[in-house]
């Protein structure tokens, strides 16, 4: 029996995932949702997708871990939300 190139079995997490950027994609309402949830451009979060779907996304993460931009965003929301309330909570009282 001849083998016409190693094909890997991908494991269910992966095929899931490479089916949700397939979905994404292939929806223009669910990636702008997306890239609005994320606070990020339409294009970025196609880029985002494109990558995931190919395969790239998750040899990017392993190599350099998860992205700090992108659990830090609710942090800076609040943060703000904090600064248009009148101030932070850990300012000292001295005025």
């Amino acid at each position: 029996m001849e083998h016409f190139g190693s094909f890997e079995k991908e494991d269910f997490a992966r095929a899931e995932a490479r089916q949700k950027a397939l979905a994404f994609l292939d929806n223009p309402e669910l990636l702008r949702m997306y890239a609005l949830a994320n606070e990020d451009s339409i294009p970025g979060a196609r880029l985002h997708f494109t990558k995931l779907l190919c395969g790239f996304e998750d040899e990017e993460q392993k190599h350099t871990g998860p992205q700090p931009g992108l659990s830090s965003a609710s942090n800076t929301r609040q943060h703000q939300a904090d600064r248009r309330r009148g101030g932070d909570s850990h300012r000292s009282s001295t005025n």
